[in-house]
Parts: structure tokens; sequence; C-alpha cells
């Protein structure tokens, strides 16, 4: 039943993994808030994906809410680490 919105999720991470790489220093304040929307819609997909394993039947279903809950995971970890990084050094900068 969630299968088709799992194979969402999944394909928009994917997506997800290029919103940080065109930005430029002149919109580090857009660039600021952009992650913290980012930051809220993981937390909502990571809410969801937690109520749908709770009555997930299917190891297959429960397996895939996993594997995008690391993706998630990855991804924050990954790319906000580094856009705040360069966020601070530029505020630094200034």
């Amino acid at each position: 039943m969630h299968t088709w919105f799992l194979t969402f999720v999944d394909e928009a991470l994917d997506v997800g993994f290029h919103l940080f790489e065109d930005q430029n220093v002149a919109s580090k304040g857009k660039h600021s808030s952009h992650i913290t929307m980012v930051l809220s819609q993981f937390k909502k997909i990571s809410d969801w994906l937690d109520q749908v394993g709770k009555i997930a039947e299917e190891e297959r279903t429960k397996e895939k809410i996993e594997f995008l809950k690391r993706k998630i995971y990855g991804f924050v970890i990954s790319h906000m680490g580094s856009a705040f990084e360069s966020s601070v050094s530029v505020s630094s900068r200034s």
C-alpha cells in the first residue's frame, strides 16, 4: 500500500542530493533558511517512515524503510555538516 510513496521518497532523496551544490556565497542567508526547511521536511519524512514501519507486515517494506532512514541520515551528516561549515567560514570573513 505504501510502496509507491516509499519509491517516491527514495527518488526525491536522490534529487535532494543536488540541493546545495549550486549555492554561491552571495546567497548564504537564503541558503541557511533553505537548510532549515530541508531539515524540517526530513524530520516529517522520518516520522512518517517510523509510523509506516510500525504497521508494515512485509519484510521487504521494513527493509526499504530502514534503507530510506539511513539514506536520510547519511545525507544530513555529509551535506548539512559541510553546508554549516561553509556558512560559518563565510560569516567569519565578514
